[in-house]
């Protein structure tokens, strides 16, 4: 058993959020420059919600990831990126990149 019926379990008491998730619009170059230039690929996972991610592995030679469907964006409320998601403490702080935001992505 994992957690009896009705118990609230927080997995961020048991699995630390150890890179913060990077969304970005793969068809916006600024934002594609902004996000190589801000994060290593031991600190953050870069996630796109638009454009091609092996397009940006190839040029990049870095790993990106893409968010099918908007399930992780609707699921943190995600509304413009780039976003940033990242543990703060025992919640998720979820963060617009003033200056940076694109609506149409999302």
């Amino acid at each position: 058993m994992i957690a009896a019926k009705g118990q609230k379990i927080n997995p961020l008491d048991h699995v630390p959020l150890r890179q913060s998730l990077v969304f970005l619009d793969g068809d916006d170059p600024a934002q594609v420059a902004w996000a190589l230039r801000s994060t290593t690929q031991l600190n953050a996972k870069l996630i796109l919600t638009n454009g091609s991610p092996f397009e940006r592995m190839k040029s990049a030679q870095r790993r990106f990831f893409f968010d099918q469907e908007g399930k992780l964006t609707a699921k943190f409320g995600i509304r413009a990126v780039p976003a940033v998601v990242e543990a703060d403490g025992r919640v998720l702080k979820v963060s617009e990149v003033p200056g940076r935001s694109s609506l149409a992505s999302v």
